[in-house]
């Protein structure tokens, strides 16, 4: 019987430790988050394990009873609780997403309108150069009914000021939910996550003492490796771990980037289209395709494979020195600034005479997120948005971005040799190639979907795909 036992004892306790051994390799594959003196607690923990399972079976009968039990209990709450966070967390972005897609929208509706009014107001100073004609009998009625269709010029003058006033306040209400969702939103689901994991740390540090006292009563002879294992348990401090986990994290996927609200993207001012012009400056880089851009420089600047934009604007940043300077293209530049600079394009002046890098890396990337068309054509985002679900190398987007029209390559190019030089200099300014993925993502591709809750799912892709494209 006492062999029996004995032997019993024994399976028990090489099954036991193989089933710690096997958690011990998971709990290292998943412990990469810099939570140094949770690691050591747990690691001594295992050491301590070990030999009270060769001493007392009682022990681990009770730790079953009064440690094991319980804190998958409070785990399992802890889990629920993080989905509800996860939850609002992402109702959040859908709902900032459907602002961003109001704003865009209304935009659309504006520009639609405009073109109508352009036509209209044409057809109407057509008619009165030309006089009375006699109306032909079928192509007549059939212009009759376009015209009455569309309506009249002072009712498409008005269908587009009030489409301007709309547009106007999904700007205003735009930006007040990016500004809640930043400033409140936002910093609510990361003050629940971190008492979600303080609560956590706290629960693993109550049932290690917990530990403690049951091994002051079962193991007499391991009192030495009790003592060592309550030290590292006392010197647990949540606190710190989570400020080195939040410091990892700040290392591998850079600061949070500045808010930068939306902007009235009209080509015309509401005291335009009331006054009843509806096009824009025709000689204007912005809002423009890149064939336009490069058009508008045919006789200056015949040689230039790209728009002089944005050779002038990143040689200005080079000049100023902004390569080795922190957060460039991250933090923003005033908006007085960049208006200025911008109307001096807009008057045909090209030469950038700036002070600080902030002010051309600001304006390079607004005109990127302002093209007609992006860098990535619409028709291309599908096949891009696919291939970095796919995990590719970089020579797959290498491929990729050969297949692009010349104009568009070239661009590219010229940023991504921008983007190297920077990123060699990262240890001084902070910005990587993720980093800087991030913040021309929204230039090289735009989402046609309006579903937010894909625009919210494509934007990680977004940013790693562009990564790859900084990188050719």
């Amino acid at each position: 019987c006492i062999n029996r036992l004995a032997t019993l004892e024994q399976q028990h306790v090489a099954n036991s430790k193989k089933a710690l051994e096997q958690e011990k390799h998971k709990l290292k594959e998943r412990m990469i988050d810099e939570m140094g003196r949770c690691v050591d607690a747990w690691e001594g923990t295992e050491i301590y394990l070990t030999c009270q399972l060769d001493k007392r079976l009682e022990l681990a009968t009770k730790m079953q009873q009064q440690i094991s039990a319980p804190m998958m209990e409070f785990f399992h709450d802890a889990e629920l609780k993080r989905k509800t966070i996860a939850k609002d967390e992402k109702k959040y972005g859908v709902e900032m997403n459907r602002a961003k897609l109001g704003v865009q929208k209304n935009l659309q509706n504006c520009q639609k309108l405009l073109k109508s009014c352009i036509h209209a107001k044409a057809e109407e100073e057509e008619k009165k150069n030309r006089g009375p004609v006699k109306k032909k009998k079928f192509g007549g009625m059939l212009k009759w009914a376009k015209n009455m269709m569309r309506g009249s010029l002072q009712e498409l003058q008005n269908q587009a000021a009030t489409a301007a006033k709309n547009y106007m306040a999904s700007i205003e209400y735009a930006n007040e939910k990016q500004n809640k969702y930043f400033l409140e939103e936002i910093p609510l689901i990361c003050k629940q996550f971190e008492m979600l994991e303080r609560s956590r740390l706290n629960a693993v540090h109550r049932y290690l003492e917990t530990l403690n006292s049951l091994s002051y009563e079962h193991a007499d002879p391991v009192m030495k490796l009790i003592e060592a294992h309550k030290v590292s348990v006392s010197e647990m401090n949540p606190d710190r771990d989570i400020n080195d986990f939040t410091a990892n994290t700040i290392r591998m996927y850079g600061p949070v980037p500045e808010i930068e609200p939306f902007t009235y993207q009209l080509s015309c001012q509401l005291k335009d289209i009331k006054a009843g012009r509806f096009e824009g400056n025709p000689r204007s880089f912005f809002y423009a395709t890149l064939e336009h851009c490069m058009e508008l420089q045919t006789e200056d600047y015949p040689k230039l494979d790209v728009p002089v934009i944005v050779v002038n604007l990143i040689n200005a940043i080079r000049s100023l020195g902004g390569f080795s300077v922190e957060g460039i293209f991250r933090l923003s530049a005033k908006k007085e600034d960049l208006e200025r600079l911008r109307k001096q394009f807009d008057e045909g002046k090209y030469e950038v005479r700036e002070t600080s890098p902030h002010v051309p890396a600001g304006l390079l990337k607004q005109w990127l997120r302002e093209l007609a068309e992006p860098l990535i054509p619409t028709e291309k985002y599908a096949e891009a948005i696919q291939l970095a679900k796919s995990k590719p190398k970089l020579e797959d987007v290498k491929a990729f971005a050969q297949n692009l029209p010349e104009i568009n390559l070239n661009v590219l190019k010229h940023i991504s040799k921008m983007a190297s030089e920077i990123a060699a200099l990262s240890s001084v300014n902070k910005m990587t190639f993720s980093n800087l993925a991030i913040v021309f993502a929204p230039g090289m591709l735009r989402n046609p979907s309006e579903d937010p809750a894909e625009m919210l799912e494509n934007s990680k892709f977004e940013t790693s795909f562009t990564n790859f494209l900084l990188q050719i």
